[in-house]
């Protein structure tokens, strides 16, 4: 299972043997430019995004009878440049997820 976070959440489920893929769902999650080159996304609605990609795409195993308790590695990554602060006590973030806005030339 992969999990990718960019303006976008994306999870996907490869075959283990063959590398097909099997089935993916994608949700999309709204960018706020406060300035220029500045990027923020709210921590909250990434999480929202994940955990409603996962739900998902485990129900669409299932239609493919595909048991997920066979899943047997998840990887997650997002643009390696994002960064979120969360409370230790409260485990809420401080802030919004904060990232680097890059224009393709």
């Amino acid at each position: 299972m992969l999990i990718y976070i960019s303006n976008c959440c994306v999870l996907q489920v490869f075959a283990a043997e063959t590398s097909e893929l099997l089935t993916y769902h994608q949700i999309e999650i709204v960018q706020m430019c406060p300035r220029e080159g500045w990027v923020e996304q709210d921590p909250l609605q990434i999480l929202k995004a994940v955990k409603d990609c996962m739900e998902i795409t485990v129900n669409n195993l299932r239609k493919l009878e595909i048991d997920p308790v066979d899943i047997v590695a998840i990887g997650i990554t997002n643009q390696r440049e994002t960064v979120i602060v969360w409370d230790k006590y409260t485990g809420k973030p401080l802030y919004n997820a904060i990232g680097k806005f890059r224009l393709k030339l």
